[in-house]
């Protein structure tokens, strides 16, 4: 019979939650980190890398708050 508890005994959904905000705070972090050695280097190509980890972070952003709401 299953528990729904891993083996550290903390709740799927909260491991989940824990994991997809770490995984949104480095993308967004990334993503600042680009955006600022883009615009400092006048690089298009660090920008689109900068524009590209903003729409992952997004993602995860609204995948966080999917499993917040469950």
């Amino acid at each position: 019979m299953s528990t729904g508890y891993h083996s550290g005994h903390m709740p799927k959904d909260d491991a989940e939650r824990r994991v997809l905000l770490q995984v949104l705070l480095l993308n967004a972090g990334l993503a600042a980190a680009l955006l600022a050695g883009g615009l400092l280097a006048d690089s298009s190509g660090l920008l689109a890398n900068a524009l590209d980890n903003t729409s992952d972070a997004l993602t995860y952003a609204v995948s966080y708050f999917a499993v917040s709401r469950s």
